[in-house]
């Protein structure tokens, strides 16, 4: 899953959301306009970096080949900082199968992204309609750990349907 986060003020729940993403087995990686320095300050503070990570800013990304950005994507920890809408839609591309993609600004400029990602996530108060409508799912609270607490949810359906096939 890849997570927006940088710019607003940390909400105070998203460090606990960000444990219980790590323990369910979903990767977080901040994909942000803000500068390097700005990103990387947010990301330790909110817990979704512990060491130092692998920061790709929007010129360089512009320069990767689809394997180094691949490669780039196996490290255990990345930013990519002051990407453009342009960028952010690459980067999905990139990723692969599984990755969803939420948006927590009033800024339209992510709908290509929600669009392309496998689950668009919008927040619902403060996101614009072209995002909402870009997305799969709208978050009516604009709250971060309900996602965490919907694929818990899903989880737990995807076992349950599994558990009555076999």
């Amino acid at each position: 899953m890849t997570a927006s986060l940088a710019s607003n003020p940390p909400r105070p729940e998203v460090p606990d959301a960000l444990r219980k993403c790590r323990e369910a087995g979903v990767r977080i990686i901040m994909i942000t306009g803000d500068a390097s320095r700005t990103a990387v300050a947010i990301a330790r503070e909110i817990g979704l970096v512990t060491r130092e990570p692998v920061v790709v800013e929007g010129a360089e990304f512009t320069r990767l080949s689809d394997q180094d950005l691949r490669n780039v994507l196996a490290k255990p920890e990345v930013l990519f900082t002051r990407m453009t809408p342009k960028y952010k839609s690459g980067c999905e591309h990139a990723q692969g199968p599984g990755r969803a993609r939420c948006r927590d600004r009033r800024w339209s400029d992510d709908a290509p992204a929600l669009k392309r990602a496998d689950i668009g996530i919008a927040m619902g108060i403060t996101g614009t309609d072209v995002a909402k409508e870009s997305a799969d799912m709208v978050l009516l609270d604009d709250n971060f750990a309900t996602i965490v607490e919907r694929h818990r949810r899903g989880q737990g359906v995807y076992e349950n349907i599994k558990k009555f096939i076999t």
